[in-house]
């Protein structure tokens, strides 16, 4: 994993979504930040198992309580998608078109 992410990240003028761990390897997260514009679509767990529910590709939540998988899992992640990330956008009940957008004007203040 850490390879590839190596490899993704020298490229120029991609986007690269990472499974939702690959963060959390120090290397990665180093890389990620250091050679691109990392982007966190911030989600709560509730409206994450929404969004999942009916995913059976997901083998962290084949569990017998996914919400708290899901809360579990959020608690250890949550601060360290912050750090990693150069934007977070609040992506909890909206709408794709409404999130793309925030993420658009969030880009060019950036930019700025």
């Amino acid at each position: 994993e850490a390879a590839m992410i190596d490899e993704l990240t020298a490229l120029d003028n991609i986007v690269l979504a990472t499974g939702g761990g690959a963060v959390m390897r120090e290397e990665n997260h180093r890389r990620l930040r250091e050679r691109g514009t990392v982007v966190y679509l911030h989600a709560c767990p509730d409206v994450l198992l929404e969004r999942t529910r009916c995913d059976t590709n997901r083998p962290l939540l084949q569990v017998a309580d996914p919400l708290a998988k899901l809360q579990e899992l959020y608690n250890v992640r949550d601060n360290v998608y912050r750090s990693a990330a150069h934007i977070v956008i609040e992506a909890n009940r909206q709408n794709c078109h409404k999130t793309a957008e925030n993420l658009l004007q969030a880009w060019a203040q950036k930019q700025t």
